[in-house]
Parts: structure tokens; C-alpha cells; sequence
């Protein structure tokens, strides 16, 4: 999905860990008292993985995905081992859970058709919105970073994902790009014969946020934002 690589300072990696707004104060040592697991035990299962993802999310990024061990990730979380079982079989599923739910695109497809009588410039700003508002989340920055470092040491893992979520949807867009074009509602473009080259700019926007820590780093990604926009427009709006 990426093709290039991410290498950060030990500075600068220790800054967007604390940039992440999920952090807990617990230690590997700490035993929640009977009535905090008694409090617990009723949180609603969508919660309580919810808790899980945020403490694996930080113990992989902080030791990465070989070195974090369940052990941590359910102290983290303020559970037992067995507690933590009970919603996940492996760090292999927490992983790919953390994938499906902070990297997976979102951007609704139907949204290209232009249904309701939607203009294609409205169109290109809804999606250029969603796809830089989600450089705000650090969850979402930390997890891109993550992928990009592990990767290699979970391969069938990636695979997997990419051929079950990332690709489906690739194709699934191709096919009402391609659909906009017959129609008359695109401009043919070498973007509308391969679009998954419109999210390109939105990734280089995070690498640059990621490698650089700079006071005018948020300038040069509102720079990028705005070229983004103005080339959609070029590539795909139907010339009057």
C-alpha cells in the first residue's frame, strides 16, 4: 500500500507516544482492587475492546510488535491475561483489529456517483475534509507509523488485510470512477484510470508529520491540502 519507508528519532518518537491522548497511568506491577474489578466486569464488550486496542496500540509502538506481550497489553487495559483471552485469541487479531479500525479507508464510495444531484467540486471537498481530518488523530498517525515499521515482521498479517479490506475497496472505487467516466460525470484522466493514486498526497502528508518536528510542519501539510485539491479539481472535473 506504501512504498516507502519511515525512520524516526528516539526524540521525536518519544513525542508522538505522548501525543496520543490514550495513556493510563498503570504499571506492569499494579493489582486493581476488588471493587475496580467489580466496576469493570459490566462495561459493554464494544467498550472493553476498545480499552484493549488503545493499550496495544501504545505497547507496540512503544516496544514494538515482537517485543509487546500480552501480559502488558492486558495490565495496561486493567485486566488479567485471561480477561483479555476472553475478547482476543492473539496479538495477531489485536493487530489486525487495530488495522481494521484506525487505517481502513472510510470514505464512502456511493459518494463519487453524485447522486441527489450532488456537484462533483462538493463531492472533492467531502473527501479531501474526511481524508486530512484524519492526520488529526494521533491514534490514527501512531498506528500509520506502527504499520510501516512492522510490517515486515508480519507479513501474512499485511497480506491479509490488504487483500481482504484495502483491496476490495480499491475496486470497489475503480469501478464507480470508472462508471462517473461512461456516464459523462469525470474527466477521463490517467487519476480515473488508477485511483487509487488520489489518496497519494494524504500519505505524504503523514510521513511529513511523522519524520519532521518542525513549528511550520502543520503549514507545509495545509500546503499539500490545498494542492491536492486543486489538482482533483484539474484531473477530474468534465470541462464546459
Amino acid at each position: 500500500m506504501v512504498a516507502f519507508a519511515i525512520t524516526l528519532s528516539h526524540k521525536q518518537h518519544k513525542m508522538h507516544l505522548t501525543a496520543l491522548k490514550i495513556m493510563k497511568p498503570t504499571s506492569n506491577t499494579s493489582v486493581p482492587d476488588a471493587g475496580a474489578r467489580q466496576r469493570r466486569q459490566y462495561l459493554p464488550t464494544e467498550q472493553r475492546k476498545k480499552d484493549l486496542l488503545d493499550a496495544a496500540l501504545i505497547e507496540f509502538s512503544s516496544h514494538g510488535y515482537g517485543a509487546a506481550t500480552i501480559a502488558r497489553i492486558a495490565t495496561r487495559a486493567g485486566l488479567s491475561k485471561a480477561g483479555l483471552y476472553a475478547h482476543y485469541k492473539s496479538k495477531d487479531e489485536i493487530f489486525e483489529d487495530l488495522l481494521i479500525s484506525l487505517l481502513t479507508p472510510s470514505f464512502p464510495v456511493q459518494t463519487w456517483l453524485l447522486k441527489e444531484g450532488v456537484p462533483l467540486p462538493e463531492a472533492i471537498d467531502a473527501f479531501i475534509e474526511q481524508s486530512y481530518a484524519r492526520l488529526e488523530d494521533p491514534k490514527f498517525l501512531a498506528m500509520f507509523q506502527l504499520m510501516l515499521a512492522e510490517s515486515g515482521r508480519a507479513p501474512q498479517l499485511m497480506q491479509r488485510w490488504h487483500e481482504e479490506v484495502v483491496q476490495p475497496y480499491t475496486d470497489k472505487t475503480q469501478q464507480v470512477i470508472d462508471e462517473c467516466v461512461v456516464k459523462g460525470l469525470m474527466r477521463a484522466s490517467a487519476l480515473t484510470r488508477h485511483f487509487a493514486l488520489a489518496i497519494s498526497p494524504v500519505l505524504m502528508a503523514a510521513q511529513w508529520l511523522l519524520v519532521f518536528n518542525k513549528a511550520d510542519t502543520r503549514a507545509e501539510v495545509e500546503k499539500i491540502r490545498q494542492t491536492h485539491h486543486a489538482l482533483l479539481l484539474e484531473l477530474l472535473v468534465v470541462e464546459t
